[in-house]
């Protein structure tokens, strides 16, 4: 991969094709890239694609797709103005659970897979995908927070506090 960041989608797309950074990328088919408007005023990030995704090469269009195309509905939110993407781009998780929440103030997002998860917990988020997925959060305020899931896989969770429009 190159030293300098990608400024276009297509450079990323590039990039993430050639990537073999990490170890996930031996056990996957192929890289599942994000989709949706180049400015889309909403981005939706998971962890990393499950079986239904490495093989068809597109994010969300399994279990946990249907799952958050139901949720985005209920929602009012139309899926096709959404940049949806993950934060790791090769994967294979079998179960992939995802939360949303409301408590107090705040919504909460919750993205927890038995894949095969970071082989370390990112100290630096020096990876593309963390540094945008953390860029993006700031942008509409949220705090974001990836971590080992305990019993396998990895969980990112992002909060994101509401002003006045509970």
């Amino acid at each position: 991969m190159a030293d300098s960041l990608p400024r276009t989608l297509a450079g990323l797309r590039k990039a993430e094709a050639e990537c073999t950074r990490c170890p996930l990328y031996q056990f996957a088919t192929q890289v599942v890239p994000g989709e949706g408007p180049e400015h889309a005023p909403l981005m939706m990030v998971g962890e990393q694609p499950g079986n239904d995704e490495d093989l068809a090469g597109h994010p969300f269009v399994g279990s946990a797709g249907k799952l958050l195309d139901r949720c985005l509905k209920a929602a009012g939110i139309d899926r096709r103005q959404a940049y949806v993407t993950n934060a790791v781009k090769h994967g294979h998780s079998r179960q992939v659970i995802i939360d949303l929440s409301h408590r107090g103030g705040t919504v909460a997002l919750s993205i927890h897979d038995d894949g095969v998860g970071f082989p370390v917990v990112p100290e630096h988020k020096e990876g593309m995908g963390l540094r945008i997925m953390n860029y993006r959060a700031n942008m509409i305020g949220a705090s974001l927070k990836i971590q080992k899931n305990p019993n396998g896989g990895t969980m990112v969770t992002c909060v994101l506090p509401l002003n006045g429009n509970e």
